[in-house]
């Protein structure tokens, strides 16, 4: 993830991907609005 946001020239895109990124891999499945994907 990290490579992917530093290989972008552009520090528009590097916050659109780490928003978009960090917010797809967040871990929280307690249903508080912060679900971003759920594991079984």
């Amino acid at each position: 993830m990290c490579q992917l946001i530093n290989g972008r020239p552009d520090p528009f895109d590097k916050a659109l991907l780490a928003l978009v990124l960090i917010s797809y891999i967040q871990g929280f499945v307690d249903g508080n609005k912060r679900t971003a994907r759920y594991r079984e």
